[in-house]
């Protein structure tokens, strides 16, 4: 989601947690840290658009919005 923008990305697919794995769990871990990933959620996306802005609100931050408030 990208409110400054006002886009977003719809993503369709499907999800499954992979155990039985050990290359792909392999090629996930970080040979840095100490732990190990047990599992690896894998995502196969089957197609993606990118929504129109018309129903996206924009958001402001507290920074941002300091010098708006402040004429108040």
């Amino acid at each position: 989601m990208d409110y400054v923008d006002r886009w977003r990305i719809k993503i369709w697919g499907h999800a499954e947690f992979v155990e039985d794995d050990p290359a792909l769990l392999k090629a996930l871990s970080d040979p840095v840290y100490k732990a190990q990933p047990e599992r690896a959620l894998v995502f196969t996306v089957d197609a993606w658009d990118r929504n129109c802005p018309q129903r996206i609100q924009p958001r402001f931050t507290e920074v941002e919005m300091a010098p708006v408030v402040a004429k108040l």
